[in-house]
């Protein structure tokens, strides 16, 4: 059997899956649509990403477009992924999602004039943007309020973190996301 590709665009709109014979140049494509869930309460231009379904058209696609191929598990030589840019999913140390929006939220447009403010030209040389809501620092200000606020919720006590250090890039801070663990094919 040839080898075949796999492809998953997880997008603001769709999740899509694409199967592709990588020597006969043939694919197969399966989406699926979808959108992030309006919080009216939090204000006009506020959105969040409901994770579990996002995880379980992912795990629908992907057996859909492999189904239809016959292709077997280990026929698959190879995975590329493709994401919502901008958007931000938080995670405990337990895996379960603590705040996720996608790339479209604005409710962290406070926390980007505010660091804009404060730090603007420092972040611009260092990150090489301008602290727009939907990079990576304002939206972890604002996740650091929702934070403490989930935390006193559980009962539980929220740490600080800096904005300056990213956790996530130290390999011993991986984890799995919730839902994560299901195997696909």
């Amino acid at each position: 059997m040839d080898p075949f590709l796999l492809a998953l665009d997880v997008g603001g709109c769709s999740v899509r899956c694409s199967l592709v014979d990588a020597r006969q140049e043939a694919s197969e494509t399966v989406a699926r649509g979808w959108a992030a869930v309006p919080e009216p309460e939090e204000g006009f231009f506020a959105f969040r990403t409901d994770t579990d379904r996002c995880w379980r058209l992912v795990v629908e696609v992907v057996r859909e477009v492999v189904g239809r191929c016959g292709v077997p598990a280990d026929g698959i030589a190879g995975l590329a992924v493709a994401g919502m840019r901008f958007s931000l999913v938080l995670v405990d140390r337990d895996g379960r999602v603590l705040y996720a929006t996608p790339n479209h939220d604005a409710r962290a447009a406070e926390e980007a004039l505010q660091l804009a403010d404060e730090m603007g030209s420092q972040l611009c040389r260092r990150a090489g943007r301008w602290p727009l809501p939907i990079f990576l620092a304002p939206p972890s200000a604002l996740a650091q309020t929702s934070r403490a606020a989930i935390a006193r919720e559980r009962g539980e006590r929220a740490e600080p973190q800096r904005l300056d250090r990213l956790e996530a890039d130290r390999p011993d801070r991986h984890r799995p996301v919730a839902g994560g663990g299901e195997p696909v094919v």
